[in-house]
C-alpha cells in the first residue's frame, strides 16, 4: 500500500509493506502501518480525527492513500 501524505502542501509518499492500515487506540481510529526506514521498521499512524483519508484510483497492483491534513 502506499501512502501519500499531503501536509499544508508539502507531500510525502511511502509504501507501507506491512499491517492492518486501520486500528483504534484509547478510542481514536489511526491510519498507516509499517514503513522501511534505513535501518529498520517505522510504525507511522494518523488519527483520523485530525486527517481525512481517501482512496486513489491509481495503479493496479498497489491501493494508493491519500491523506490529508483537516482544516483547523
Amino acid at each position: 500500500m502506499i501512502l501519500e501524505v499531503d501536509d499544508q502542501g508539502r507531500v510525502e509518499r511511502f509504501v507501507v509493506i506491512r499491517g492492518n492500515p486501520e486500528k483504534t487506540v484509547d478510542g481514536r481510529r489511526l491510519f498507516g502501518g509499517v514503513r522501511l526506514s534505513p535501518g529498520n521498521l517505522e510504525e507511522v499512524w494518523f488519527d483520523m480525527a485530525l486527517w481525512d483519508v481517501s482512496l486513489v484510483p491509481d495503479g493496479e497492483y498497489f491501493k494508493t492513500y491519500r491523506i490529508t491534513r483537516k482544516a483547523s
